[in-house]
């Protein structure tokens, strides 16, 4: 693990490579919403002439989203030279938690990670390098190697939590690689203004950026309803952020069993047998299990709504789609959704605690006559707030960063 005792090694003098940006991504997944981003800017940064490196442990160059990147002329490197222990994503995530709440310690990549990313920066010491994290923290030990390697780094935070503040340890690292970074992204004012409250100080070297909508701005036909209501719940099977078991709960309620509504879950994650069991152990029949979709498109030609149960959140990807696509939305508080949707207008949206939450579905419900109606502003929102293509504007800042 890197300590803030690792700053006082002697820092490299090698001349930075003004053609190179590196890309450390700390998503533990083969991909996910927090790649789109920097994944997306890569065309505009090569048509300026720059050459990209993509570093990650546990990269798996057969993903087809890997494969895009490669074939683009992006050379992927693997960080983590031993082989991962046979063991469940779960139980990897549910590992670092005990770790940081029990050790004190803040997060460390797999073994020779962080090793493996300093022996590859000193090749060729790239003009940038992005720092890519799922969460305010993930990213701090690869930060303070920069720090150590002179080297200018950019920061992305995808998401800051409520329910964990850094100990002593990962807050000094934390303002250190904060306060010294050459910009600090976050895609939404909330975990902005969270990040910089665990910090204690303000971030004059932050700026705020939206993810990428990945479908075509135009209202999709709203669904006919003769037969029920659909409601689409996207996102990953994992209950600690996404909060489904709390969906579960309200539905497994009389009023809702009653209803012609029916719930579908789309995605992908290690919880998914815990909430078919979930559902089956509270008598749900009105809810089906779907896998990870990627034509939203032809999602959104089916449901009438999206329900979002989250108990933490950065900017999620699914909402400006389904806002985009002229579907009303039903969501928690969570990370930046109230910044986006307004109440009653655009979507419905409470407090991440059951009985707020089912609140706002009895709002909803009471109001779904009118959902394509309000689905047609939240398209209109979209249109008029979020940028056409936020990762050009991504690609201008880092460019900005390196040309001054």
């Amino acid at each position: 693990m890197v300590t803030l005792s690792n700053q006082a090694d002697t820092i490299t003098s090698k001349q930075h490579n003004n053609s190179v940006i590196a890309v450390v991504t700390c998503c533990i997944d083969d991909w996910g919403g927090s790649e789109e981003l920097w994944a997306r800017a890569i065309p505009f940064l090569i048509q300026s002439g720059f050459t990209i490196q993509v570093l990650k442990s546990g990269l798996n160059k057969n993903h087809t989203e890997y494969q895009k990147l490669a074939a683009q002329g992006v050379q992927l490197t693997e960080l983590n030279t031993q082989p991962l222990p046979a063991e469940t994503t779960a139980f990897r995530l549910k590992r670092k938690l005990a770790r940081l709440i029990n050790k004190g310690a803040y997060p460390d990549p797999p073994q020779g990670t962080v090793e493996n990313l300093k022996l590859e920066l000193q090749k060729y010491t790239p003009a940038l390098v992005v720092i890519s994290q799922g969460i305010n923290f993930d990213g701090v030990s690869y930060a303070l190697i920069c720090r150590q390697l002179n080297i200018n780094y950019a920061l992305v935070a995808q998401k800051a939590v409520d329910f964990y503040w850094p100990e002593p340890g990962l807050r000094k690292a934390m303002q250190d690689v904060y306060f010294n970074a050459r910009k600090c992204f976050f895609i939404a004012r909330h975990n902005l203004n969270l990040t910089e409250d665990q910090l204690g100080a303000h971030l004059n070297n932050s700026s705020l950026i939206f993810n990428p909508v990945k479908i075509h701005r135009e209202i999709i036909p709203y669904p006919d309803h003769t037969e029920g209501y659909k409601l689409a719940c996207i996102g990953r099977y994992f209950l600690l952020d996404k909060g489904q078991d709390m969906l579960i709960r309200i539905l497994s309620r009389d009023s809702w069993k009653q209803r012609d509504v029916k719930v579908t879950f789309i995605g992908s994650g290690p919880d998914k047998e815990a909430l078919q069991e979930l559902a089956t152990f509270h008598g749900v029949n009105n809810v089906e299990f779907a896998g990870y979709a990627t034509q939203m498109e032809e999602v959104w030609k089916k449901y009438h709504a999206l329900i979002l149960p989250s108990r933490s959140e950065g900017m999620p990807l699914v909402l400006l789609e389904a806002m985009s696509a002229g579907r009303t939305v039903i969501v928690t508080d969570a990370g930046g959704n109230g910044e986006i949707v307004e109440e009653g207008i655009t979507g419905f949206i409470g407090e991440a605690q059951p009985e707020s939450f089912s609140n706002t579905m009895e709002r909803a419900w009471a109001n779904r006559k009118e959902w394509e109606e309000m689905g047609k502003k939240a398209s209109g929102y979209i249109k008029n707030n979020v940028p056409l293509s936020p990762e050009k504007e991504f690609a201008n800042q880092l460019k900005l960063i390196i040309n001054g």
